[in-house]
């Protein structure tokens, strides 16, 4: 998709700023002759005043370039003609002024305030503004100032824009208001804003809006994320692509990587793709291959794209086989049974696959372990990982699973390679079906999940309505490594199963479509009172991509005070530690006491060696990053010790709120004002579930309700409404830029608001005559709805 094409995408935007923004890009491209016809459609198709202007504006410099027709004439001249003129010709004003040279502006500049050019239509004075951010004075600013409470979204954007040239700082009284506009690009725009006096807060304010619920907020966030450092919000973003469903705002979000591509970028990004499924691998799997490929183009990096992702994905399986060894060395030293023998499982799993540290730790904690069960399946299992696989494809036939001893069934289950599987295929559905034990199932199915297909999936499916809550656990999880659509119609169910370790695992592939909604069930086992259920959902936590479960294990560290747990969570840190990660254990650390404040102490001191060590801070010794690290908490503390600024996040999201509440408070007093100002002011889409509303699920106004009983119910009732049709003379006060409406004073005084539904042949326009049929629906207050019927 080139430049043009994507930023006329975002021009179906129903924010009139950001459509705005993008018009002003589009301004100063190039363009191709399908361009421009796709251009002239779009025009055609347009019922917002400002947007055609803009759009004519457009189309007729193209024109003028193409012709030549730019840079003749005597400019200041045909200004001040323009300007005088009674007629004046707003689309040759707003044209000529885009070429005024630097030469030519003061005189066009005073022409322009002796014509009190502020004054001047909603259409054209975007166009005044940008001049005046060009060639203005800090003068100027006095007249722009007010304009950014304009309430025409178009006009306030590019005031604000001009104020931000000529005198910054006169913004800075103005920055609640524009935070609370009911506007979601304007919003955005002012949180780009602040971020010239107050980077932190900018960001928490970016943060909700990126990740609100309301998508235009997510879109507003997004259009505006090009102007911000990258590194400031790339760990926001890397959440994003790891949370958002919607593709078009995450081909947006990919755009941002690519245009600001770092060799440690990558890494990051596979992390999350490989924590995805479905339609969103794709689409992030598309932005990793674009980010190597503008690393290649920059010369950051000496080798081809196909060379990076396979190195990227031997560091990525390095690391992650790292983590789940430190998971499972915790794991032996839990006192919890269960705890220890999901460990001991999964490191006969890595062990089969050649990770002699596996081995290593099963031979160290054999000695140790105290449950004979667990001792005798170690003792079982740990001499067959020397040996070479149990059966060549030859001798598979001959397998004969009931005369084999229970010690060498288990061996040879969990032994076979791929060739054997598929031979032995039919046996083996019989057998997990009606003879297996749970832990020969175990050993099966992981089998299936080190050499399996996806088209193994099915003779797996039976196992979830298995009772064992162990084969359960590796049926999901292995699953969900081959055919997760297989598993997610039963996903509900498991989710809710009293086994810690299913429920758990369910969740873990529950993520892959709803990771959201995963992560906060994640986040509600966490707050359990039962350790072992926290230590679960830790666990859990730890096989989700860092970006997107950050925050929840920065609260579980704050919270936890089991030394099990904690040293989890600190395994799940380390793996992924930078600054931020340091600075909330060093937090923490700071506010506990007793063993956990020794467990966090340790856990300081050694992130900081490994971020000095991987030359991931520019600090010489851990004590030094760990004293600036305490000198950034010191200066959080003190700023906590002053009263929030006006436009802090918490003030922000209360005075937004209380805009809400008034809204709804006054939607049923104010019948024709109300009609008037959405019209105005929020656009068509809008308008039509206003008049929904309006007509159909609205509370019934007290002037239509029963009337009272007794001897008062004359005096009281309010008159009987007339629905019938009737014809009306009058004039048109008031014309919807959609077309879904027009505003009528009829001859007798009556105003009338008539659903028009863009009538065949009709064009409405302010002022003129109207003589027509309609029928009423309903009164509000001095304004009665109609529909129109026929012209007379």
């Amino acid at each position: 998709m080139d430049a043009i094409q994507t930023l006329l995408e975002d021009l179906r935007s129903s924010d009139p700023s950001i459509r705005f923004s993008v018009l002003n890009r589009i301004e100063s491209m190039e363009w191709t002759a399908d361009q421009v016809n796709a251009f002239q459609s779009m025009l055609l198709a347009e019922t917002d005043p400002g947007a055609r202007f803009h759009l004519q504006k457009i189309l007729a410099h193209i024109e003028h370039k193409k012709c030549g027709q730019e840079a003749q004439g005597e400019r200041v001249a045909e200004v001040e003609r323009l300007i005088a003129s009674p007629e004046r010709d707003d689309l040759g004003l707003a044209l000529i002024l885009e070429g005024i040279k630097r030469s030519e502006a003061p005189l066009v500049a005073m022409a322009l305030r002796d014509a009190h050019w502020h004054e001047f239509s909603a259409e054209l004075l975007p166009f005044v503004l940008q001049f005046f951010k060009k060639f203005g004075s800090f003068e100027d600013a006095q007249t722009i100032e007010p304009l950014c409470r304009h309430p025409d979204p178009r006009v306030l954007a590019a005031a604000v824009e001009a104020l931000e040239k000529l005198s910054p700082d006169s913004l800075k009284g103005l920055i609640v208001p524009l935070l609370v506009n009911p506007v979601h690009g304007i919003r955005s725009r002012a949180v780009r804003l602040l971020y010239r006096w107050d980077p932190q807060e900018a960001l928490r304010h970016f943060e909700a809006m990126l990740f609100s619920e309301d998508p235009v907020d997510r879109q507003a966030a997004l259009f505006h994320a090009f102007f911000f450092p990258f590194p400031d919000i790339e760990p926001l973003m890397l959440r994003f692509l790891g949370m958002e469903t919607d593709p078009a705002l995450l081909l947006r979000a990919g755009y941002l990587f690519r245009a600001n591509p770092q060799p440690e970028e990558p890494l990051r990004l596979l992390e999350v793709l490989e924590a995805s499924g479905g339609s969103r691998h794709k689409m992030i799997e598309e932005i990793l291959k674009g980010v190597l490929q503008s690393l290649s183009q920059a010369g950051l990096v000496q080798k081809t794209p196909e060379q990076l992702m396979i190195e990227l994905h031997e560091v990525h399986a390095k690391r992650k086989l790292n983590h789940l060894l430190d998971a499972c060395r915790l794991g032996l030293l839990s006192t919890d049974v269960p705890s220890r023998k999901i460990s001991v499982m999964r490191l006969f799993e890595l062990a089969r696959t050649g990770h002699s540290e596996a081995t290593q730790l099963l031979q160290r904690h054999i000695a140790g372990e105290t449950v004979p069960e667990i001792k005798t399946l170690i003792s079982q299992q740990i001499g067959s990982f020397e040996r070479p696989a149990a059966a060549s494809s030859a001798q598979a036939v001959k397998i004969d699973l009931d005369t084999l001893s229970p010690d060498e069934r288990l061996s040879k289950l969990a032994e076979l390679d791929r060739s054997t599987l598929r031979l032995l295929q039919p046996k083996l559905r019989d057998f997990l079906r009606q003879k297996a034990t749970a832990n020969e199932k175990v050993a099966l199915i992981r089998t299936y999940g080190r050499v399996g297909e996806k088209s193994d999936a099915s003779t797996l499916q039976g196992c979830l309505n298995d009772s064992a809550p162990e084969v359960l656990a590796a049926t999901i999880e292995i699953l969900q490594k081959l055919d997760p659509d297989t598993l997610f119609p039963f996903l509900p169910k498991l989710i809710q199963h009293s086994a810690d370790e299913v429920r758990i695992a369910a969740l873990q592939a529950f993520s892959l479509f709803d990771k959201k909604q995963a992560i906060t069930l994640v986040e509600k086992m966490m707050l359990s009172i039962q350790p072992k259920q926290r230590r679960m959902a830790i666990f859990s936590a730890g096989q989700f991509d860092f970006p997107s479960i950050r925050e929840v294990l920065s609260i579980a560290l704050t919270q936890e005070s089991d030394p099990e747990n904690l040293g989890l969570i600190i395994a799940v840190l380390k793996a992924n530690i930078d600054e931020d990660v340091l600075l909330q254990i060093l937090r923490v650390t700071r506010n506990s006491s007793g063993e956990k404040k020794d467990i966090l102490s340790n856990a300081l001191g050694e992130g900081a060696r490994i971020l000095i060590r991987e030359k991931l801070s520019t600090q010489e010794t851990p004590e030094t990053l760990i004293s600036l690290l305490g000198s950034r908490l010191d200066a959080e503390s003190e700023k906590k010790r002053v009263a929030p600024p006006s436009y802090a996040l918490n003030n922000i999201q209360s005075l937004r709120k209380q805009q809400t509440e008034k809204k709804t408070e006054s939607a049923t007093e104010h019948g024709e004002s109300l009609v008037q100002f959405t019209l105005v002011s929020i656009g068509t889409g809008a308008i039509i579930v206003f008049l929904i509303w309006y007509f159909f699920l609205s509370p019934v106004p007290e002037t239509e309700k029963q009337p009272v009983s007794g001897k008062n119910a004359t005096a009281t009732a309010a008159p009987e409404f007339d629905g019938s049709s009737r014809d009306i003379t009058g004039t048109i006060t008031f014309v919807d830029p959609g077309g879904q409406g027009i505003m009528v004073k009829s001859g007798t005084g009556e105003h009338y608001y008539v659903m028009v539904k863009k009538a065949a042949g009709q064009t409405w326009q302010k002022g003129e005559p109207f003589h027509g049929q309609i029928r009423p629906y309903k009164r509000d207050r001095q304004t009665i709805l109609a529909e129109f019927l026929m012209s007379l």
